[in-house]
């Protein structure tokens, strides 16, 4: 039970240290607001655990984990391109890696996050995994659908009647889309489990019943993407902007230690450093590659921290050559 309790408490003092002070204020003002909205469930709560303190209850470790989430979430912000993507090696620097297995499965079986498959290459060889939240993935998938249809507007025709008939195809059309739509995000909240979506559950009609128009339509605002013949990906909207940017920033970050003395530099210097090529935040790729392996972190005597780029590091640098 103690072994269970201080658990608990290490989670939770671990997603706290996740708000560092190069966050700009916007941003930490954010996460004070998620802050708050966790209050009751005393995510934070710094007291002691004695000797006969109960099991921290699953719940609990499941709110702290979505709230290292919504806090990472806000490193890769971007307002113009959401919903926000969190890599999930990140969240595997916390304590009890089963854990957080257990608690993404909970969230995600809860409908509060959704687990894509980013499909980029790293020295790993496997293929990492993208979190986002639910009700920001739906946020983004609607906004997209109201570009999408805007978009297929018909023009304005050369007579009365048929643009009347031409406005009418058309609003028929978006209540078909949205209606696809809400059956689609209902179906993958309460029955997927996978990052894809068989292709007999997308077309079924005891499913969510699209066809080939409405196949088209979710693929266009970025909400599958094909994976073989029998199934699709899920995908999130500028997920590819994304994987572009990280990619940028990662090859950025790592040449500049690679041409500094020794190939090191402070933590806290390399935050200084402004990046030119990619919108993402320094803070994230640091923790990005220092969960890949691709740099690591020593302590000095004085308590700075170093980061240095490992052999993982340069062999990126290789694969990922600057076009």
């Amino acid at each position: 039970m103690e072994k269970a309790s201080k658990n608990g408490t290490e989670l939770q003092s671990h997603s706290k240290d996740l708000v560092e002070t190069s966050i700009p204020p916007l941003k930490r003002q954010r996460i004070h607001h998620a802050e708050e909205a966790h209050h009751d469930q005393n995510t934070f709560s710094t007291q002691e655990t004695t000797e006969h303190a109960s099991p921290t209850p699953a719940s609990e470790l499941s709110s702290t984990t979505l709230l290292a989430i919504e806090k990472l979430a806000l490193l890769s912000d971007n307002p113009t391109k959401p919903p926000s993507i969190v890599l999930s090696h990140l969240l595997y620097t916390m304590p009890n890696r089963k854990d957080i297995d257990r608690d993404l499965d909970n969230l995600r079986a809860d409908g509060r996050i959704l687990l894509i498959q980013l499909r980029e290459w790293n020295v790993q060889g496997k293929d990492p995994t993208g979190i986002v939240l639910f009700h920001e993935w739906e946020e983004a998938l609607r906004q997209q659908l109201k570009l999408f249809v805007e978009k297929r507007a018909p023009f304005p025709a050369g007579n009365e009647f048929t643009a009347r008939y031409m406005q009418q195809k058309a609003q028929e059309s978006r209540k078909k889309y949205n209606a696809t739509l809400n059956k689609f995000l209902q179906f993958v909240k309460l029955n997927t489990t996978e990052n894809y979506i068989l292709l007999s559950e997308l077309s079924g009609s005891d499913a969510i019943g699209a066809d080939d128009d409405d196949s088209v339509m979710l693929t266009r605002i970025g909400a599958i993407g094909h994976r073989d013949e029998e199934s699709h990906y899920l995908n999130c909207p500028h997920m590819g902007w994304f994987l572009v940017e990280l990619r940028k920033g990662r090859r950025e970050m790592l040449l500049m230690l690679k041409n500094a003395k020794f190939k090191e530099l402070t933590r806290e210097r390399l935050l200084r450093r402004k990046l030119k090529r990619t919108s993402l935040h320094m803070e994230l790729l640091v923790r990005d590659c220092t969960a890949l392996n691709y740099i690591k972190e020593r302590e000095l005597p004085d308590g700075s921290e170093i980061l240095t780029i490992t052999k993982h590091g340069l062999k990126y640098l290789e694969h990922n050559v600057d076009k």
